[in-house]
């Protein structure tokens, strides 16, 4: 709150009540300003989180699939072996 808004206040209030409740009323609005800019910034977060855990899904998948594929070549590969020694 800058001084322009406070001698604002002053000069509009009637009494020295009316002028704590303006005060504790723009306090209330400034923690509420506060909340949702954090709120917005989790988000965010939130969101480039839920980015790298579906990129870390893909990886994941993709390295499953190729051991999968290399166990069956191995597999494959060691049964052709034991029917060449048969």
């Amino acid at each position: 709150m800058n001084q322009i808004e406070i001698t604002d206040l002053v000069n509009t209030s009637q009494t020295y009540e009316e002028f704590k409740s303006k005060i504790e009323k723009l306090k209330i609005k400034e923690m509420y300003m506060e909340c949702i800019e954090e709120s917005i910034k989790l988000k965010k977060e939130i969101k480039d989180l839920e980015e790298k855990k579906y990129e870390i899904s893909m990886k994941h998948n993709t390295i499953k699939r190729r051991i999968d594929s290399l166990e069956n070549i191995l597999t494959i590969s060691e049964k052709e072996l034991g029917d060449y020694y048969s």
